[in-house]
């Protein structure tokens, strides 16, 4: 499907390649140390990890049991590293205001509140409900009530 739709000829015209070449010809002409400190033109690109409830519920059992495993302190730091990235094969980055509606939403009981997956005693991956599919990730619309 990428090699039918998201050819350079299908795309060429598209919003996303303009504002793309937009910033990509802000960035070439900005000479070195000509961008002061606080001068901010390029966004902060903010995201959340996340396992997709439908990736999740099928691969349940494979992904508890790595993550019970990354919990031993009996691990390499390669063997950690190896289990890491098997569970990181079942998740993607997402924009973070997208994570930030969904946990306000779990907040509120609208929608299902996972377990976090442990990678580490610090790091920690989200499931998420979302439509996932061979098109890629759309996430639910959940209405906000009005206080």
């Amino acid at each position: 499907m990428i090699n039918r739709y998201l050819t350079t000829e299908n795309i060429s015209q598209s919003h996303f390649i303009k504002k793309f070449r937009e910033k990509y010809r802000f960035i070439d002409s900005i000479s070195i140390y000509s961008f002061k400190k606080n001068e901010n033109k390029l966004r902060n690109i903010l995201s959340e990890t996340i396992i997709p409830e439908t990736v999740y519920e099928q691969y349940k059992e494979e992904i508890d049991t790595i993550s019970q495993k990354l919990n031993s302190e009996r691990l390499t730091a390669i063997e950690r590293k190896c289990l890491r990235s098997n569970i990181l094969q079942y998740s993607f980055e997402i924009p973070y205001y997208h994570w930030n509606s969904y946990e306000k939403a779990m907040k509120k009981g609208c929608v299902h509140q996972y377990q976090l997956i442990n990678l580490s005693p610090g790091e920690k991956i989200k499931v998420m409900q979302c439509r996932y599919d061979e098109m890629g990730y759309y996430r639910i619309e959940v209405v906000d009530d009005v206080d």
